[in-house]
């Protein structure tokens, strides 16, 4: 039989089944040709091959990215929150009562007591403050932690020194961090301080 007549049966056949043929033609060994199926499938070939497909259910490949980007943060380590802002520039906070700050005075702190003393008076053991925050020292200064040769709150030039704390009464006044009021080993037992950051000394 005639060609055109195999091509008509072929095609008839196709459109039964829902497939739709596109036949082109080439004077070459290229081709060019399309066929999409009921299942959503598609292949191209021009000069060589390349191939990409999608479902009906909605997936999708090809040769680009998906374009979802997933990005996760951890953290270790504990958060508080900021103490009260109670700043008293000129007194130092030692339990129920203040102490004079900058009149040769200091707050004692050791397990369980709070005691205002005089400067050089022994603290048996215990936290120094001769200060405890930048409103205590001169203008520019803070107070930091450091060891003389006990743990003692002083006025010290910005910023304190490595790993020493910087006493805080408010939180405007630590740089990047918040003021907290945190418990820290003294002795044989424990004392509360207000530090920046909540670093104990």
């Amino acid at each position: 039989m005639r060609p055109f007549f195999w091509v008509a049966v072929i095609v008839a056949s196709c459109a039964a089944a829902g497939v739709t043929l596109v036949i082109g033609c080439s004077d070459d060994s290229t081709s060019n040709g399309t066929t999409t199926g009921d299942g959503g499938s598609t292949s191209t070939s021009s000069g060589g091959s390349s191939s990409g497909g999608s479902s009906s259910g909605g997936s999708s490949s090809g040769g680009g990215s998906s374009g979802v980007t997933t990005s996760s943060t951890s953290s270790s380590g504990s958060t508080a929150d900021a103490a009260p802002d109670d700043s008293k520039p000129g007194k130092i906070a030692c339990g129920a009562s203040d102490c004079d700050a900058g009149n040769n005075a200091t707050c004692c702190l050791v397990p369980g007591q709070s005691t205002c003393k005089s400067l050089g008076a022994p603290c048996d053991g215990g936290h120094v403050e001769l200060c405890d925050e930048a409103a205590d020292c001169m203008a520019g200064d803070i107070c930091c932690w450091g060891y003389f040769p006990g743990p003692t709150a002083h006025c010290d030039t910005a910023p304190c020194q490595a790993n020493r704390a910087q006493a805080c009464r408010t939180t405007a006044e630590c740089d990047g961090s918040l003021c907290v009021e945190v418990t820290c080993a003294s002795g044989s037992g424990t004392v509360t301080l207000r530090t920046c950051g909540g670093i104990c000394n």
